[in-house]
């Protein structure tokens, strides 16, 4: 069996470049000062690693068989802190203009560290998230379904 790694698209989705959003990996996730930070993508510090499932694809002995490993990785963006506006829609353009931008380059990214493939399995409605600071943040949640063959 192939070693599982549940961090290689992490890595990866941190060292792409989305113009106009900071994207942080595993062991960067913020704890703080994140009005600064602000447009970013992360590690979901509350859920990350999700639906785990491994399937044996073939036999063999000795660690030879082949798995299909499939998991979920859940993201949170935060594009700018809640009522900071005196209107908190002066920054919904640029929100899903950014979301999109994330969007496109995970779509369109085919080595996505060492697996098989990534592919976008949802992004929630656009609203109010509270950040692992505890600061209320317009936002959205995005989960991303992984295929690794082991």
């Amino acid at each position: 069996m192939t070693t599982i790694s549940f961090t290689a698209v992490p890595t990866a989705l941190a060292a792409l470049t989305i113009a106009g959003v900071q994207v942080k990996d595993i062991d960067k996730i913020p704890s703080g000062g994140l009005k600064m930070l602000c447009p970013i993508l992360f590690p979901d510090p509350g859920g990350w690693l999700s639906g785990v499932n491994i399937v044996r694809e073939s036999m063999g002995i000795g660690g030879t068989g082949q798995y299909d490993l499939n998991f979920s990785l859940n993201y949170v963006y935060l594009h700018s802190p809640a009522g900071g506006n005196i209107s908190d829609f002066d920054n919904f353009n640029a929100m899903i203009t950014n979301v999109g931008r994330i969007c496109t380059v995970i779509a369109n990214n085919d080595t996505m560290g060492s697996v098989a493939d990534v592919t976008l399995e949802n992004v929630s409605e656009p609203g109010f998230i509270e950040a692992p600071d505890g600061g209320i943040f317009h936002g959205l949640r995005i989960t991303l379904r992984v295929l690794q063959f082991v």
